[in-house]
C-alpha cells in the first residue's frame, strides 16, 4: 500500500473502517484478494513475486497492511520484502496483535524502510522502523499513512483523512468512500514533500490515485470490522489507464 486512512472507534456500527490504495508497477505479478490455498484462513491480495501481501485479514480477526517509507538514498535490495510482515502476522500463529507486537520489535530492523498498521478485536497498532516508531497502540480517531510516518501531513494524506471524516458524517455507503480514493488531483508544488526523488516525481506521486502506463494505483481496498465479529472486505482493481477491471466484495464471519 502507498496510501491508507482508517477510523478506529469512530462509527456506531463499524469499529474499524480502513480504505487504502496500493501503488505498484503494473508489470509486477499479483493476485486479487481471495482465500489462500496454502493458508485457508487468510483472505488477502498476494504479491506473486515475493509471496507477501499489502493488505489482508484472517478468520481469527487479525488484519494488517503495510506501506514503504520513501528514502531512495538508502536502497536495500537484499532485505526481505515488506509484504512478508503481513503474511507473517496473518499466518504465523501469533494469536493476536499483542503477541505479534513482541515479535515485531525484533523483526522490524531486518526490513527495508516500512510502516505497518495491524490489529485485532482488542485494538490497533502502528509500527515502523524509521525515527522512534516502535510498535504503539493507537487510541480512537482518524489516521492517515503514506510513505512517511503516521499522520505526516502530506497533501494526499490530508485529503484521504478528510474523505474519511466526511464519509463518517455523511454516508453509510462503502462504495462512496472507495470512490473518493480515485481522486487524481495533483498537489501544488509548494505543498510537496522533499524525499529525494526530485520535484517531477514528487508531483507525479502527489495525488490520492496515481495513474500512468508503467506505475500507478492498482487497487483500492476497503476493510470494515463491526462490533459483532464480522468483516466487510471490498476491493477494486485497476488497469494501466486507471479504469476499474475487477471488483471483490466479501462478508466474513470472524472467530477465535
Amino acid at each position: 500500500m502507498c496510501l491508507l486512512t482508517f477510523a478506529w472507534e469512530m462509527h456506531e456500527q463499524w469499529r474499524l473502517v480502513l480504505v487504502a490504495n496500493r501503488d505498484e508497477f503494473h508489470q509486477r505479478p499479483s493476485r486479487s484478494a481471495d482465500f489462500w490455498e496454502d493458508a485457508p484462513c487468510v483472505y488477502a491480495g498476494r504479491d506473486l513475486k515475493a509471496g507477501g501481501s499489502w493488505m489482508g485479514l484472517n478468520l481469527h480477526g487479525c488484519w494488517a497492511g503495510v506501506t514503504n517509507y520513501r528514502e531512495p538514498q538508502r536502497p536495500s535490495p537484499a532485505a526481505p520484502s515488506r509484504g512478508r510482515l503481513v503474511t507473517e502476522y496473518l499466518t504465523g500463529g501469533y494469536f493476536g496483535a499483542e503477541a505479534y507486537t513482541k515479535h515485531l520489535r525484533h523483526a522490524l530492523p531486518l526490513y527495508p524502510a516500512v510502516n505497518m498498521v495491524y490489529g485485532d478485536s482488542s485494538g490497533v497498532w502502528y509500527a515502523g522502523n524509521r525515527a522512534d516508531d516502535r510498535p504503539r497502540r493507537l487510541g480512537s480517531g482518524i489516521y492517515g499513512l503514506s510513505n512517511h510516518l503516521l499522520d505526516t501531513p502530506w497533501p494526499k494524506v490530508l485529503a484521504a483523512r478528510r474523505f474519511m471524516g466526511q464519509w463518517l458524517k455523511q454516508s453509510s455507503d462503502p462504495a462512496a468512500l472507495m470512490d473518493q480514493m480515485h481522486d487524481q488531483t495533483f498537489a501544488p508544488d509548494f505543498l510537496l514533500p522533499t524525499t529525494g526523488v526530485g520535484i517531477e516525481l514528487e508531483r507525479f506521486l502527489s495525488p490520492v490515485f496515481v495513474r500512468s502506463p508503467a506505475y500507478g494505483t492498482r487497487s483500492t481496498t476497503l476493510l470494515m470490522l463491526d462490533r459483532d465479529g464480522n468483516a466487510q472486505f471490498m476491493e477494486r482493481c485497476y488497469n494501466e489507464q486507471g479504469s476499474m477491471v475487477e471488483t471483490r466484495d466479501r462478508f466474513l464471519t470472524l472467530g477465535d
